[in-house]
C-alpha cells in the first residue's frame, strides 16, 4: 500500500510540473512588452484580445483632461481669451506626459 502511495504522489508531481511548463509557455507567449527606460522592459499579459497597449494615451482621457483644464481655467478667471480645443488637447497631452515621467522617476528612484 505504501508503495502505491508513493507512486500516485509521482504522478501527481509529474503532472502538477508538466502542466506548469505549459502554463508559462502560454504566459510567455501572451506576454506584451512594454520599454520603461533603457535599461527596463515590463513584461505584462493583457486580459483579453481586445486589449492594446500604445505609447499614446486614449483620446477619450485626452479630451477628459482637456476639459478639466478648462474648468480649471474657468475656476481661476484665465478664460478671457478662450483656448482653442486643440491647444486644450496639447495641454492635455503635456499633462499626461508629465504625469508618466514623474511616475517612472518616482518608480525608478524606489526600487534602487
Amino acid at each position: 500500500m505504501p508503495k502505491l502511495r508513493v507512486l500516485f504522489g509521482l504522478f501527481v508531481l509529474l503532472l502538477a510540473c508538466s502542466c506548469t511548463q505549459d502554463y508559462r509557455a502560454s504566459i510567455a507567449s501572451d506576454m506584451e512588452s512594454l520599454v520603461l527606460a533603457d535599461d527596463m522592459v515590463l513584461g505584462i499579459r493583457l486580459p483579453g484580445d481586445n486589449w492594446k497597449t500604445s505609447p499614446e494615451p486614449p483620446l477619450t482621457l485626452v479630451e477628459e483632461m482637456a476639459a478639466h483644464i478648462e474648468h480649471e481655467l474657468e475656476e481661476k478667471g484665465q478664460l478671457a481669451n478662450p483656448p482653442t480645443r486643440e491647444q486644450l488637447k496639447n495641454a492635455a497631452l503635456k499633462k499626461l506626459q508629465s504625469n508618466e515621467d514623474g511616475l517612472a522617476k518616482n518608480t525608478l528612484n524606489t526600487s534602487g
